[in-house]
């Protein structure tokens, strides 16, 4: 018996010969899942290790890091360093110094797959930088926005006309951009490619408050929330009409509770202004959909807040009861969806949520917290000292981009790329 055993338990030594020498040695297709494992300083500094590693992270479309939605906001403090990165409640929270940037007086805009939207007022420049990949991208200077009336007056608490109210970027598949649109703060729409010298205006009398790109075309909310506008985009950047979404017909007999004119949508709500609507692209099944919060002040600084979600389905718009394993990233100026799966879990983010950074009373300080639809309740976050100018946030890498649009419509960024 035991010599039968031990004949079971022989291994052939030549069969040593078939096991990778190193980990660099495995398949390319273990190595990519093992890479899109690892967290994002992890994955910076894997690829600091030779060119194959390089490649694994950077030259692969939609590189990624297995991230939980952090924070991100500018530092009050003298740290010259890029970010005291830190934990709360585990949130990962970056704490930015503003001198990281290249100019002066930042302000974050918003964020959007990894990306910042920033805007100088002194240089009248806005500008997207990826922080993880250490990217900046100049866009066009704002004075090229024919459409938006300049402004003599200091900025407010709203902004001047020329401040950026609401912005998307389009991407190519390595999270590139390739090109962006934003809503000035008096509802104008402009958009550019990257690397483009100066805006493009839409010449209309509407304004807008949020706008989205989905499935190439570009989808603009009107600044009443009343109908969200389509329009393709040709080769001059021109923004041609192809459709109207109906959002709500009665949104402006304030204060009478609303009832969207959509065929799907027929059931008065028990909501009244003020509220705000948001469109969100899901980038898995890349389905659009509309969010629309609702909040009202039941004492001096004490809000109640709730969201609905609907499916954008070609003109009409159908009610969800629940996001699944998905979380909304909610910025008043850009929001995105993420998945459940490509966060570490947590007791705090464990989806069906929106997390939310906001500016409820319609000034500049954001309130920050977490929607749960399971039990229809906000968790406010409590404040972040020495932070300003705070949002959501899903850190992305972007990688080296191969893609023709880049070639010809995008030369700055290849110039990017190799400084």
């Amino acid at each position: 018996m035991e010599e039968s055993e031990q004949e079971e338990l022989r291994i052939d030594e030549r069969s040593f010969d078939l096991i990778p020498r190193d980990i660099l040695s495995m398949p390319k297709d273990f190595l990519e899942l093992m890479v899109d494992r690892l967290s994002i300083s992890d994955q910076l500094q894997f690829a600091r290790v030779c060119k194959l590693c390089h490649s694994l992270v950077f030259e692969r479309p939609n590189p990624k890091a297995r991230e939980t939605p952090s924070l991100i906001g500018l530092s009050l403090t003298a740290d010259p360093t890029f970010c005291g990165r830190r934990t709360l409640k585990e949130i990962t929270c970056y704490q930015i110094q503003p001198k990281f940037f290249q100019h002066s007086n930042p302000c974050i805009i918003g964020s959007f797959k990894g990306w910042l939207c920033l805007q100088y007022y002194k240089e009248k420049l806005i500008q997207l930088v990826n922080l993880f990949s250490n990217i900046h991208l100049d866009l066009p200077p704002l004075p090229t926005m024919k459409n938006v009336i300049p402004s003599d007056k200091s900025l407010s608490l709203v902004g001047p006309p020329g401040c950026v109210r609401a912005f998307a970027v389009l991407f190519c598949a390595f999270m590139r951009p390739i090109m962006t649109a934003i809503v000035s703060e008096d509802g104008k729409l402009s958009v550019c490619k990257i690397g483009g010298s100066a805006w493009e205006p839409h010449e209309t009398d509407e304004q807008y408050g949020n706008v989205a790109f989905h499935d190439m075309k570009l989808y603009a909310m009107r600044k009443n929330y009343s109908k969200v506008d389509i329009f393709e985009i040709d080769h001059d950047l021109k923004l041609l009409p192809v459709g109207v979404i109906e959002i709500d017909d009665g949104m402006k007999l304030f204060p009478l509770a609303f009832v969207c004119s959509s065929p799907v949508i027929n059931t008065p709500s028990k909501w009244d202004r003020p509220f705000r609507a948001y469109l969100v692209v899901e980038p898995q099944k890349n389905d659009l959909f509309l969010v629309m919060r609702h909040c009202r002040e039941v004492k001096v600084d004490f809000f109640t807040v709730e969201f609905e979600i609907y499916k954008v389905c070609g003109d009409r718009l159908v009610k969800l009861d629940t996001l699944g394993d998905q979380i909304v990233l909610l910025n008043d100026s850009c929001s995105e969806i993420v998945d459940v799966k490509d966060c570490p879990p947590t007791s705090l983010v464990q989806g069906n949520q929106i997390c939310l950074s906001s500016s409820l009373k319609g000034n500049s300080k954001k309130n920050v917290g977490i929607y749960s639809f399971k039990d229809g309740i906000v968790r406010w976050l409590p404040p972040f000292r020495g932070f300003y100018s705070i949002h959501w946030m899903f850190p992305r890498l972007a990688g080296k981009c191969h893609c023709e649009s880049h070639i010809t419509c995008c030369p700055k960024l290849s110039q990017a790329s190799n400084s």
